[in-house]
């Protein structure tokens, strides 16, 4: 943890260096933490269970994931898939939905959980509904 005078010296500029020399798995990770630090802010005493639901709520496709999908769905488009590639995309299709649709379960859990509307919680989490 940063100490008060440590704190003062870290500026946004320093951060935005700092991201923009990382790798993106690092800077995937790091954005996902910022995420869940942001929520924090706003409700800094997060139960158990609510940190089980930001972590499923920030679960995401790795970038080489994310990237072989976005290169396959332009394969796709493009309509030149080879068979094996078009079963690769259905597959990464189906752990995405999945992975979409665990995600809004937990949404829908927190705001139940805090008893408001998935929507205003949507708002001041500042989350998307899409899958980041």
């Amino acid at each position: 943890m940063l100490t008060s005078k440590q704190q003062s010296k870290v500026t946004t500029e320093v951060v935005l260096n700092a991201l923009e020399q990382m790798v993106t798995e690092d800077l995937e990770a790091v954005i996902s933490k910022a995420r869940i630090v942001r929520a924090e802010h706003f409700m800094p005493h997060l139960s158990i269970e609510e940190e089980k639901l930001f972590a499923r709520i920030y679960t995401s496709f790795s970038s080489d994931l994310r990237k072989r999908y976005n290169q396959l769905n332009k394969l796709c488009s493009a309509e030149k898939l080879s068979d094996a590639e078009h079963q690769e995309l259905i597959a990464l299709s189906d752990d995405l939905e999945i992975k979409h649709a665990d995600r809004l379960n937990a949404l829908i859990e927190l705001s139940q959980l805090r008893n408001t509307t998935l929507p205003s919680l949507l708002e001041s989490l500042g989350v998307p509904l899409r899958l980041p």
